[in-house]
């Protein structure tokens, strides 16, 4: 499987990144996105290497892009169009080949952080050496913090506007317990939740250990951040590492972040509560995670032993045995619609008062 799971390479100093930017019909929004990573903080006479993968398009991105490549001043752009069959034109399809093509934009031998954004991002200026450092750092795999361009959110009304800024305090308020009730040495709090294609950096010996991204219909970016953790790789949920996406409601990928907007937007309008997973389950998960973090071969083995659960065979590695167990015994259920966010928040303070003294709280706070 590559390097040792989790070992600091001294070779990660020298990673080089090379970007991969699935694109479908972003003609609008291209200019935007290539723009911000030639504005990304370089070391000088460095040049970013991109992969900008136009798949299944009737606008005039390729055009379009062809022409903006020849003003970048630090990225060396690649454009490649393709036209997938309809029984395969996925997101994941387009993002897998995308990042696949990227790879080989690296230097024969050299050590690569394969990175991945989206069409319609906006990078923030140090977006790639915030990766860096994360990867430098030890981490396997780095996910960034994701934000709606507020002025386009700003257009859905301020109903919507309330209710993600509700939900962004939960994000806070359950990221924060998580941090207390199961801390991870590499994933230290301040951190976040999102596993989002619009900000995904991943080692490059990593990437081929695991077999890539999966080509899904839907979520490939949440389904290969959990098969690079169950693999007992390191992921760091860095907040240094932003991106803007587009606020829109009408979007690529099904189950994506413009069809939760659109939802929300209707649910605002008509006053429903925002609705969130049940907070005892949640502290469940967590606790959970925590003891299996620490379990031998024969209590992790036992654990998958429950009506309903297929057989599965353990790696022989214990690290890598319990991220594994971790990811099916204990895998966060992100469609739960269960109890208003408030009382959620609510629970989970009381959840941090009873497991935390109130000033290791007040020290992670403000580290936050």
């Amino acid at each position: 499987m590559g390097r040792p799971l989790g070992s600091f390479d001294s070779s990660s100093q020298h990673l080089k990144p090379v970007i991969a930017i699935p694109a479908r019909n972003e003609e609008v929004r291209l200019p935007r996105v290539l723009d911000a990573l030639d504005k990304q903080s370089l070391p000088t006479g460095e040049r970013l290497s991109v992969l900008l993968l136009i798949n299944n398009s009737t606008d005039g991105s390729a055009e379009l892009a062809t022409e903006l490549a020849a003003g970048l001043e630090q990225v060396d752009l690649t454009v490649r169009v393709v036209t997938f069959a309809p029984h395969v034109a996925t997101v994941g399809m387009a993002r897998r080949t995308a990042m696949e093509h990227a790879l080989t934009l690296a230097p024969s031998g050299s050590p690569v952080l394969l990175m991945t954004t989206d069409a319609d991002a906006e990078p923030h200026p140090d977006w790639v050496a915030a990766n860096l450092k994360a990867a430098h750092a030890g981490a396997d795999l780095v996910t960034g913090l994701i934000v709606a361009d507020p002025s386009e959110e700003a257009l859905l009304g301020i109903g919507l506007i309330k209710r993600s800024r509700s939900f962004d305090a939960y994000c806070r308020a359950r990221s924060l317990l998580e941090s207390i009730l199961d801390p991870i040495d590499h994933d230290p709090w301040p951190r976040h939740l999102f596993e989002m294609a619009g900000s995904i950096a991943v080692r490059g010996d990593v990437y081929a250990a695991v077999g890539g991204l999966d080509p899904l219909a839907y979520r490939e970016d949440l389904a290969f951040v959990s098969k690079v953790r169950a693999a007992g790789y390191r992921v760091r949920h860095s907040i240094e590492a932003v991106v803007t996406v587009s606020a829109r409601t009408c979007g690529r990928a099904p189950q994506g972040m413009s069809q939760s907007l659109a939802r929300w937007k209707v649910e605002a309008e008509r006053g429903d509560p925002l609705l969130v997973e049940d907070p005892a389950k949640t502290i469940a998960r967590f606790l959970l995670r925590r003891e299996l973090r620490t379990a031998d071969l024969f209590k992790l083995n036992a654990r998958l032993q429950v009506p309903g659960m297929n057989r599965v065979k353990l790696p022989a590695c214990e690290r890598a045995a319990r991220a594994a167990a971790i990811e099916l015994l204990a895998k966060d259920d992100l469609d739960a619609c269960e109890v208003p966010v408030e009382i959620a928040i609510s629970e989970f303070q009381r959840a941090m008062r009873e497991y935390a003294d109130s000033d290791a709280i007040g020290e992670l706070v403000h580290a936050g």
